[in-house]
């Protein structure tokens, strides 16, 4: 097994996403590893299998052998809460205007705007404490989870010089205000220009304090920026193992492929391991049907399985494929998929 940090597993809704990555948190607990299981995925099927409050979100949970494997096993849980990591932040920079700022309250909210990059920032945290042996990473459904490396883009972009020349725009003009000296003839028009508009559209106080936050949130430039360093580790083959998840389905098979061309500006696919949940094949072959309908019905099956098994080999490098689980039961979902990892030596 690698020694890769973070495993992150991506894919479509309705694949299993959520219910693998807890199997993977799972089987490597049992194996002695010290575990932590994040998830970014807004709808948080996560707390549902491991029976997490609201009150907890945003703090890690120490739970103990949630899906029944070993009585010793423990998983470290975490449901990403963008609040939490602001108030984090605040105090690692000791900047505690990031609390109180109704701007930056405001983009902390779980729609507000800063989730992925604070996601980002948070898996940066919880790996500077150097606690963990692994950390799984459960991601938002679908293309949703390339905003989490994009949000390393955002960062860059949001510390450039552009935005420096809006801070100085602002305290030189405020200068001016104040002791009468033109001090603006380094300023640009298009910036100058871009301030009256938002001001005649939003009103002066509303810029101000919008200034106020974008300023208080510069104090804290250095943890933000660190993310970017981190997303360039994750994308690259030693530090992180990426999983994409989908099942033996033609469209989803087709989403997962869309996935990987959106991908690869971020990622090397080579190193992508596709996990094809939900496949028949083994538990097919093991029925014996005498009926002559039943068994074309099972050779039609098998048949269908090889095609798109097939069809994925062709399209990656890793492919590798857990049984179906027949049981309304999601802890014995987690259970049985748990045991299926023992045969995955990546």
């Amino acid at each position: 097994m690698k020694n890769q940090k973070i495993e992150i597993f991506s894919g479509t809704g309705g694949v299993g996403k959520t219910t693998l990555a807890a199997s993977r948190a799972s089987f490597l607990a049992a194996k002695s590893l010290n575990v932590l299981l994040i998830t970014i995925d807004p709808s948080k099927r996560l707390k549902q299998l491991l029976g997490l409050d609201d009150s907890t979100s945003g703090e890690v949970v120490n739970v103990c052998d949630p899906f029944s494997i070993k009585s010793d096993v423990q998983i470290s849980a975490m449901l990403m809460n963008p609040s939490k990591t602001m108030q984090r932040i605040s105090k690692a920079s000791n900047c505690p205007d990031l609390n109180s700022n109704r701007i930056v309250q405001i983009l902390s909210r779980p729609n507000g705007g800063l989730n992925e990059i604070l996601s980002l920032i948070e898996v940066n945290f919880r790996l500077e404490e150097n606690k963990y042996d692994k950390i799984i990473l459960d991601t938002p459904p679908g293309s949703h989870f390339l905003d989490f490396l994009e949000s390393a883009n955002k960062i860059e972009s949001f510390f450039d010089k552009k935005f420096i020349e809006i801070f100085k725009f602002i305290s030189e003009r405020d200068s001016v205000q104040n002791t009468g000296r033109f001090a603006m003839k380094f300023i640009s028009k298009g910036i100058a220009k871009l301030i009256g508009y938002l001001e005649n559209v939003t009103g002066a106080s509303f810029v101000q304090d919008f200034v106020e936050a974008i300023s208080i949130i510069y104090k804290a430039s250095d943890i933000f920026k660190n993310a970017i360093s981190l997303k360039n580790k994750m994308t690259g083959p030693n530090f992180a193992k990426w999983f994409l998840v989908t099942s033996i389905d033609q469209h989803k098979l087709s989403q997962a492929i869309d996935l990987q061309k959106t991908s690869s500006e971020f990622l090397n696919n080579n190193e992508m391991v596709v996990l094809l949940n939900k496949s028949l094949h083994e538990d097919v072959k093991t029925w014996t049907p005498q009926d002559d309908e039943l068994i074309q019905l099972k050779n039609s099956m098998v048949e269908k399985e090889q095609i798109l098994t097939n069809y994925m080999n062709k399209n990656f490098k890793n492919v590798f494929s857990f049984n179906e689980i027949i049981s309304e039961d999601p802890i014995i979902h987690v259970k049985e998929l748990t045991n299926q990892w023992e045969i995955y030596n990546g």
